[in-house]
């Protein structure tokens, strides 16, 4: 935006070349203006500046989260160590069957879950507030 700093520089040859009498009201009027203006061209050019470096900035993140999602959602394996070629099996099948409890915590009334491993071994522990937690069962439910 640099031709609004030019247009500016114009307008000022233009009031000195019309001899503006800085003496009389609309003189002084005008040469303020103009000097608002120039003021005004400045600040536009400076934001200018920094929407370009923004610009920039944000293509250079979009090129890295591009990256990062490729390598997070890629779904071929690399043929890593310990694996066996397919990533989406590598848990056990236990754990997909697995179910989990919500107990809400009678000292904090925080909601937590636990599994039914933790709540067979009978003493469970809050993990917001360090309180033990006492489960009652209703009949059938165990």
């Amino acid at each position: 935006m640099a031709y609004l700093s030019e247009k500016v520089a114009y307008l000022k040859g233009l009031a000195e070349g019309m001899k503006l009498d800085d003496t009389k009201n609309e003189g002084k009027m005008l040469l303020k203006i103009i000097d608002v203006l120039d003021e005004i061209a400045a600040t536009v050019e400076e934001l200018d500046e920094e929407v370009l470096d923004n610009t920039e900035r944000i293509e250079e993140v979009e090129d890295c989260l591009d990256d990062v999602c490729e390598d997070l959602y890629d779904d071929e394996c690399d043929g890593c160590t310990g694996c066996d070629g397919d990533e989406d099996e590598d848990f056990d099948e236990e754990e997909e069957d697995m179910e989990f409890y919500e107990v809400e915590c009678p000292s904090c009334k925080e909601k937590v879950y636990f599994d039914e491993d933790m709540i067979n071994d009978e003493v469970l522990i809050c993990p917001n507030c360090n309180e033990k937690i006492e489960i009652e069962f209703e009949e059938g439910e165990e």
